[in-house]
C-alpha cells in the first residue's frame, strides 16, 4: 500500500502554496508551510524512506512525502518548516538535525539515519539479540528500547553518535510493547505483554518499581505515557476481543490516581503539558479504535 502525507489549508479559500508560488518544489527547504496550515497524517513509510515530492492536482496544498507504510511521526525541520516522515518501525531522533531511530532492520540493528536522505549515519548494534518493538529517545541522545526478549536496553551516545555507555534492563516477563520517557525526570516507562508496567532510571540504568493495573488479568499494557509536567503516568491495559481497555492514572510515585474502563480498544494516550498552577489543569488524551 502506497500512502503519503501533505500539508493542508486549515481555512477553506486559502490559496494552495503551489499556486501562491509555482516555482516552490514540495519539499524544498525553503518552502513556507504558513502558519494557518495544518499538517495532516494521510500515511507513509520509514524503513526504504523512498521519497517522491509531488503536487497534489486534485486537493488543497500538496503532498510532499509519499511511503510504502503508514506515518509513524513527523518532524519539522527549523528550514521553512520543511514536514518530514517516519513510520511504525521508527522514531525520531533529532528534530534540529532531522535524523531518525530505524529499528527492525534486516540484520535487527538499530539505525540513525537522515530524514531526508534515509542514509545511514550511526549504526547501532544491540547488547542481546532481539526483534525489537519500540523505542523512545530520552534528551539528549539517550536511547531506550523493547523487544521480544522481555528486555530493556539502554544506549547513551556521544556527540559523535558513538555509544559512551550502555545497559540491559531486566524485570518483565513477556515481550516489551511500548515505551515513553521524560528527559526532565530521567525516567522511562515501559508496558508488557505481561500485563505489567516498569518505571526505569535510565540515568542510572535502575529498576525503579513496577505498576500493576487493577482488575486486568490476560490484558497486555499496549501504550504507555508520560508527563513532561508532572512526571504522572498513564497505562493503557488491552484485550483485544471483545475490544475492552483500561486506562490507568498514576503518580510519579506509582500511586494509582483513577482508572476508567473502555468497551473500545484505546491506541494511544498522550498528556497535555499546561504548566502546574494553569486553573485548566492538565488532561490524559486517548484516541480509540472507532
Amino acid at each position: 500500500t502506497v500512502a503519503s502525507f501533505g500539508v493542508l489549508a486549515a481555512a477553506a479559500g486559502e490559496t494552495p502554496p503551489d499556486e501562491a508560488n509555482p516555482e516552490a518544489q514540495p519539499g524544498d527547504d525553503g518552502a513556507d508551510v504558513g502558519a494557518s496550515e495544518l499538517s495532516m497524517v494521510i500515511g507513509g513509510d520509514p524503513m526504504s524512506l523512498r521519497k517522491t515530492l509531488e503536487s497534489s492536482a486534485n486537493a488543497v496544498g500538496r503532498v510532499v512525502q509519499r511511503l510504502e507504510e503508514p506515518v509513524g511521526a513527523i518532524a519539522v525541520g527549523r528550514e521553512g518548516g520543511t514536514p518530514f516522515a517516519t513510520g511504525a518501525r521508527a522514531v525520531v531522533f533529532d528534530e534540529q538535525r532531522l535524523q531518525q531511530v530505524l529499528f527492525r532492520v534486516w540484520d535487527l540493528s538499530i539505525q540513525i539515519a537522515s530524514l531526508r536522505t534515509g542514509r545511514a549515519v550511526s549504526t547501532l548494534y544491540p547488547l542481546h539479540q532481539d526483534v525489537l518493538n519500540c523505542a523512545a529517545v530520552v534528551e539528549p541522545r539517550t536511547l531506550v528500547v523493547g523487544g521480544q526478549s522481555t528486555l530493556v536496553q539502554v544506549w547513551q551516545l556521544d556527540p559523535s553518535l558513538h555509544v559512551s555507555d550502555s545497559g540491559v534492563l531486566h524485570g518483565h516477563a513477556d515481550a516489551v510493547l511500548c515505551v515513553c520517557a521524560a528527559a526532565a525526570y530521567g525516567i522511562a516507562v515501559t508496558g508488557s505483554a505481561d500485563g505489567t508496567a516498569i518505571v526505569w532510571d535510565v540515568n542510572r540504568k535502575l529498576y525503579i518499581q513496577s505498576l500493576v493495573p487493577p482488575d486486568c488479568d490476560g490484558m497486555a499494557v499496549t501504550a504507555v505515557a508520560l508527563s513532561s509536567v508532572s512526571g504522572a503516568i498513564v497505562t493503557v491495559s488491552t484485550r483485544q476481543s471483545p475490544g475492552q481497555s483500561t486506562v490507568c492514572l498514576w503518580s510519579i510515585n506509582g500511586d494509582l490516581l483513577s482508572h476508567r474502563v473502555f468497551h473500545d480498544v484505546v491506541r494511544c494516550a498522550a498528556f497535555t503539558s499546561v504548566p502546574l498552577g494553569h486553573p485548566l489543569g492538565n488532561r490524559v488524551i486517548c484516541g480509540l479504535a472507532s
